[in-house]
């Protein structure tokens, strides 16, 4: 061992490596997420795309009414909201599935 090793302190020196890594972290870690930030903003924002059309006129739909819940979910709950509906029949499983995914797909296009 050197001199200077066996004067110091083991908690000295691992106290002062931990002071070491946090000066530099200090000014590393703002660069770093700086960079992440801006190289690659898909990743922090996934599936936020404005690809769709407005249709204009827009289509009206008729007054229905849904159980949901306790009460019943009405065209006025929809009121002031973008929305795609798809109304289907009771038992339609498989089919269901796969508009559900498509709408699901739709909407994370249109963003």
């Amino acid at each position: 061992m050197t001199k200077l090793s066996e004067e110091l302190d083991p908690k000295q020196i691992r106290r002062s490596r931990i002071t070491l890594l946090l000066v530099v972290g200090v000014f590393v870690i703002p660069f770093l997420l700086a960079w992440i930030v801006t190289s690659d903003l898909e990743r922090f924002y996934p599936g936020e795309a404005v690809n769709g059309e407005l249709i204009q006129p827009a289509i009206e739909l008729e007054q229905f009414s849904l159980p949901y819940g306790a009460g019943l979910f009405t065209l006025e709950d929809l009121k002031g909201h973008w929305t795609m509906v798809y109304f289907a029949a009771e038992n339609c499983a498989a089919e269901c599935q796969q508009n559900i995914h498509m709408m699901r797909q739709v909407h994370t296009a249109l963003g």
